[in-house]
């Protein structure tokens, strides 16, 4: 039906029903009228039997009468009667058994009134009997007797007619009663329909007038009231909406341009809705964030988001409002001070329906307060810091040109073509100690740069205090005898040979303190006292010396950043006064101090003391006589294997090289890590220097590289980046250590002896 030409949903009711009445009564007609001319057509050929019967028992008497005394023509004339008197009969032949025709009949001939097609349907034939003749014991033949079905045929045809006119009125009643009965109803549902239409698209006014069956009319009067009732109540509804809207309007308004940031969350703990001023203070999009939790748009701060939630759980589990100060990390890493408030919400049925939260930014509050209570002072550090600033520039330039001319200077001197041999090594003697001193220099800068960020650290090793304190000797012994100064180090005999400390920095203080005390010595000397202090656990090292000494005044500076106890100092002596604030800050990371005793022109004695670690070991007694052991030219031309040298800087390759070619061993180059990685699938290495830093693929990479490619060598991280971060990163990737920049001719030396 909905694909055909008229779909059955547009079809009226009417129509529908008359559509669905209509063929049931034809039905129901056809059904009757087939039926009655069945019974008509049997009931026909039973008439057709009796009626053969009955002629041929009327026939047969006479005819045997008329054949016993041979009257043909009375039998002739009896046959012709019943033709007559019987319209049926059409045909009485009597016929003897030789085949010879005694007497025919004329037949009965009428013109049938009725349909071809109506005739061959119903299927009735004449009918025929034939009788044999019996008389005595002669036979006299047969007679045959033909019966038309004419009469039949017209009296079904007419019953067929009537029963067709009978249909037809019925269908009539049918039409003229369905129209009759509908045709209020109908009405009413079309208003119905109009109505429900009208309805549905928000016209409440149309009304409904109560027609048709009393059930039609109490559906009317029920939408009737429904539709009154709903448009009063949307009325009323549209007002409390429109008031509503205002308030919510005049609250937005409020919390969009309030000044601290204003947020809304669920019963859940999600964003619901946040202000213009929140936007701003968290760097966030409101559609990023709705529907969330704080923590997790908050991630770049992670203790505060952290934080955050344990509050927001906790107002959700007690309703009670809160208000606290805390530190959060903008976006931009810029640290606020903030004021967090929070009010539980509720429905009318009292449920916690949300959270109201506001923050307001106290920063530029806390900052105006503590500036008032610091202005002067600040006023007073700037001037101080200026001109401390100003004085550090001044000696750090000083000293860093001064070696620097020294270095130019005679790295010319070296060039000229008439120098002789000991002038050419006093002169690239004077540039390697005046390289060290630019070294140095360069290192406490660093160090002061790392302490100042809060970024030095140190790394706790087993350090053996003996061979420690051999490595200062080696080194201070030389600069004094340089100065016709004594250097003695006296040990406690109780002293354990190892304490748990950062070996390098401790070398760096007592190196430091050292240097100092030579610097100030005209004569005399220096002596290096180290006692083991059991009861606080630490380890104190007193460098004392027979100097010019300061006095209490002087001394209040000497620990305080790019500070010497004179500007007359710095001019004599040089120095840029970092080694004391830096060996000060160096000690207490070890878990000490550094303090100092002075007397102006009788020297001074600087003390620095460092925590053992809690892992102390105690030897026999020693006498504290040590002696400088250097790697021999027999060592370093023992050293045998085949190293791969791997580094952009041809100079550094060069230089290495020269090392290297004191040794036995076999040495090839490369100049970047994807070089490194086809030199050693090619050929089979002992030992690979490795540079951190190279161009194409870098020394980190390189090394990954190898690891994975089952390299069994050794692998040496040669760089100048020697931080404890950097260390454990060579060794994650497959490092087995690492040689710093600059080198270090001797611990280089010992590197290969122990690796090779």
């Amino acid at each position: 039906m909905r694909n055909g030409p008229t779909n059955w949903r547009k079809i009226g009711l009417l129509a529908r029903l008359t559509l669905l009445t209509v063929p049931c009564v034809v039905v129901a007609g056809l059904s009757i009228l087939y039926m009655q001319s069945r019974y008509a057509i049997d009931e026909a050929k039973i008439q057709q039997q009796e009626q053969l019967k009955e002629v041929s028992n009327s026939i047969l008497p006479l005819l045997a009468a008329s054949t016993m005394a041979h009257d043909f023509i009375t039998t002739h004339l009896v046959m012709n009667t019943q033709i007559t008197h019987r319209q049926a009969i059409r045909r009485i032949d009597w016929t003897f058994d030789d085949g010879i025709t005694l007497i025919v009949t004329s037949a009965n001939t009428k013109v049938l009134k009725v349909p071809e097609w109506f005739v061959s349907r119903l299927g009735i034939h004449d009918a025929a009997s034939s009788i044999r003749i019996p008389l005595s014991s002669t036979k006299y033949g047969s007679l045959d007797i033909q019966l038309t079905a004419a009469p039949v045929i017209e009296r079904i045809w007419h019953q067929y007619i009537y029963m067709a006119r009978a249909i037809v009125i019925a269908i009539a009643f049918v039409i003229v009663g369905l129209v009759v009965i509908m045709r209020s109803n109908l009405k009413a549902l079309r208003m119905f329909s109009r109505a429900a239409n009208a309805f549905g698209e928000g016209d409440f006014s149309a009304r409904i007038v109560p027609q048709g069956a009393p059930e039609f009319q109490a559906a009317a009067q029920a939408y009737n009231h429904m539709a009154q009732h709903t448009q009063t109540l949307l009325l009323e509804l549209a007002a409390k909406e429109n008031a509503l809207s205002s308030q919510l309007r005049f609250v937005s308004q409020i919390l969009e341009s309030a000044p601290d940031a204003v947020c809304f969350l669920d019963s859940a703990g999600m964003i619901a809705s946040v202000n213009k001023a929140w936007e701003d203070f968290y760097q966030l999009e409101r559609d990023q964030v709705i529907g969330k939790y704080p923590s997790r748009v908050i991630t770049w701060d992670a203790e505060y988001s952290e934080h955050e939630l344990q509050m927001v759980r906790t107002i959700l589990a007690t309703e009670k409002a809160q208000m606290y100060e805390t530190m959060v990390r903008k976006k931009s890493n810029d640290i606020r001070t903030i004021l967090v408030s929070r009010v539980v919400l509720h429905d009318a049925d009292k449920s916690l329906s949300g959270i109201l939260e506001t923050i307001a930014d106290l920063t530029q509050l806390k900052i105006a307060e503590k500036d008032a209570e610091v202005a002067t002072l600040e006023k007073l550090r700037a001037q101080t810091a200026s001109e401390t600033k100003s004085k550090f520039i001044a000696h750090v330039s000083h000293e860093m040109r001064t070696p620097l001319t020294a270095i130019i200077g005679y790295s010319e001197i070296l060039l000229e073509p008439d120098l002789s041999d000991d002038e050419r090594i006093s002169s690239a003697k004077i540039v390697l100690r005046t390289s060290g001193h630019l070294l140095q220099l360069i290192n406490d800068l660093l160090d002061i740069s790392k302490i100042e960020a809060g970024k030095l650290e140190v790394e706790y090793v087993t350090t053996n205090i003996l061979e420690l304190l051999d490595e200062v000797e080696s080194v201070v012994a030389v600069n004094a005898r340089n100065k016709s100064l004594y250097f003695r180090v006296e040990v406690d005999p109780v002293l354990p040979t190892s304490i748990v400390t950062d070996s390098l920095r401790l070398k760096q203080i007592i190196l430091n303190l050292c240097s100092n005390a030579i610097k100030f010595t005209h004569k005399g000397g220096i002596t290096l006292n180290v006692i083991n202090d059991m009861e606080k656990n630490k380890t104190i090292f007193s460098v004392t010396d027979t100097g010019i000494g300061i006095d209490d005044a002087q001394a209040e500076k000497l620990f305080c950043a790019f500070s010497q106890a004179e500007v007359s100092t710095a001019r004599k002596y040089g120095g840029t006064g970092l080694g004391l604030f830096l060996s000060k800050n160096l000690s207490e990371l070890l878990g000490g101090d550094l303090s100092m005793q002075s007397s102006p022109g009788k020297g001074s004695c600087f003390t620095v003391s460092v925590a053992n670690g809690g892992k102390i070991k105690n030897d026999e007694p020693h006498s504290g006589n040590y002696i400088t052991q250097e790697v021999s030219s027999t060592q370093i031309s023992s050293i045998k294997g085949r190293i791969l040298l791997a580094d952009d800087m041809e100079l550094n390759r060069m230089l290495i090289t020269r090392l290297l070619n004191k040794t036995s061993v076999d040495i090839d180059t490369a100049c970047d890590g994807k070089e490194v990685l086809e030199m050693a699938g090619r050929k089979k290495y002992d030992l690979i220097l490795m540079d951190m830093q190279m161009p194409v693929m870098d020394g980190l990479q390189a090394t990954v590289e190898l690891r994975r490619s089952a390299f069994q060598g050794k692998i040496i991280a040669f760089t100048a980046n020697a931080s404890k971060e950097d260390k454990e990163k060579f060794r994650k990737a497959g490092c087995d250590g690492f040689a710093v920049k600059p080198i270090n001719r001797d611990m280089f030396y010992q590197m290969l002896i122990d690796t090779l």
